[in-house]
């Protein structure tokens, strides 16, 4: 749960353990991601600093490689598809118990000039 509050710090740039303390007693957004706990700046320090030391960068190299080939995929759209890269994600008609459902579709558009399709 720590680390997703550290991350959601690192976001809002609270790099310090005492500011990252306070924000997860008063914030309603970082209490909600560390689950009500209230850790004192001295354990998110020592989280910080000594377990996620070798983690973060052990697999690095490889991330970015996997990160660097989705944004090429993903190029300037918003979406992709992992099954076809070429479709992007639609919200489509709803189903019979109305649910709108996001599906891999492509988004073709035509115009004509005095023409007819």
């Amino acid at each position: 749960m720590l680390l997703k509050a550290i991350i959601y710090a690192y976001l809002r740039n609270l790099y310090s353990s005492r500011n990252t303390k306070q924000a997860l007693s008063e914030n309603i957004h970082f209490m909600w991601l560390n689950e009500q706990r209230k850790p004192d700046h001295n354990k998110i320090n020592d989280f910080r600093g000594k377990r996620l030391q070798g983690h973060l960068k052990k697999n690095w190299s490889t991330n970015m490689a996997k990160y660097q080939k989705q944004e090429d995929i993903l190029n300037e759209r918003n979406s992709y598809s992992k099954i076809d890269t070429d479709a992007t994600f639609m919200r489509m008609k709803d189903d019979h118990m109305q649910n709108g459902q996001l599906k891999a579709a492509y988004n073709l558009q035509a115009s004509t000039n005095i023409c007819f399709f």
